[in-house]
C-alpha cells in the first residue's frame, strides 16, 4: 500500500508492479519462497505526505498444515514457518521425539500456532487435542475446544461441520518434558 504507486522486487523478480493509480489502494502478488530473501519495494509519491505499508504471511497449500515456532512461550519471539503434511493423511501428528522442533532450537519452552484449511462434508464431526502442554483447537475462529492444561489428556468434542472449507487451528505451548502435539478428527458414525 502507498500514496502514489509501488514496485515490489523479490530476489530481483518483479512481484507487485502498480507504478500508477495505486494511492491507498493495496496491491497483491504472490510468490513462493523459503529461506532468506532480498526484499525491494520501490514508491513513487505524487502528492502530499509520503505513506507506505508492506506486509506478507506465510500460506501452505489446502490440506497441509502452517506451523508457527515462537522461542518463547505465549507465542513470543517469533522464529519462522514450515508447512507439516504426513501423507496422505491430514491429522497434526507433531512430534519430535525429544528433540528441538525446527526452528525453534529448544526442547523446553517453547509455542506454536497451527493452522490449515481443509474440506468437509455436511457432518457431525469429533474433533481430537492431545498435547504436551496447554493447547486448544479452533474451526473457521471459532474455539472449540478451550484451553487444556492437563498433559496427555486427550480432548474431543462432537462439532456439526457444513460442507466445503473450513480453517482448522490450534495453539500450543509446551513447558517441559517430551514435545508432542496432535489434532485430528472423525466423522460421527452412523447407527
Amino acid at each position: 500500500q502507498s500514496g502514489g504507486g509501488s514496485r515490489l522486487f523479490i530476489d530481483g523478480r518483479r512481484v507487485v508492479d502498480r507504478w500508477t493509480g495505486s494511492a491507498g489502494s493495496w496491491e497483491m502478488g504472490t510468490i513462493e519462497l523459503s529461506g532468506l530473501r532480498e526484499v525491494r519495494l520501490d514508491l513513487q509519491q505524487l502528492a502530499g505526505p509520503a505513506k507506505m505499508s508492506i506486509s506478507w504471511a506465510a500460506s501452505c497449500p489446502p490440506g497441509l498444515w502452517l506451523l508457527d515456532f515462537y522461542a518463547k512461550p505465549e507465542f513470543k519471539d517469533f522464529q519462522g514457518s514450515t508447512c507439516l503434511h504426513r501423507g496422505q493423511d491430514w491429522a497434526l501428528d507433531a512430534n519430535w521425539g525429544g528433540a528441538a522442533p525446527p526452528l525453534v532450537g529448544q526442547s523446553t519452552a517453547f509455542s506454536v500456532r497451527a493452522s490449515g484449511t481443509f474440506t468437509f462434508e455436511d457432518s457431525t464431526v469429533r474433533f481430537l487435542d492431545q498435547s504436551s502442554g496447554p493447547s486448544s483447537v479452533q474451526l473457521d475462529k471459532d474455539e472449540i475446544l478451550p484451553v487444556g492444561t492437563a498433559d496427555g489428556v486427550r480432548q474431543s468434542v462432537f462439532q456439526t461441520v457444513t460442507k466445503g472449507s473450513h480453517v482448522v487451528s490450534a495453539t500450543w505451548t509446551h513447558l517441559e518434558g517430551l514435545p508432542g502435539l496432535k489434532v485430528d478428527w472423525e466423522k460421527e458414525p452412523e447407527c
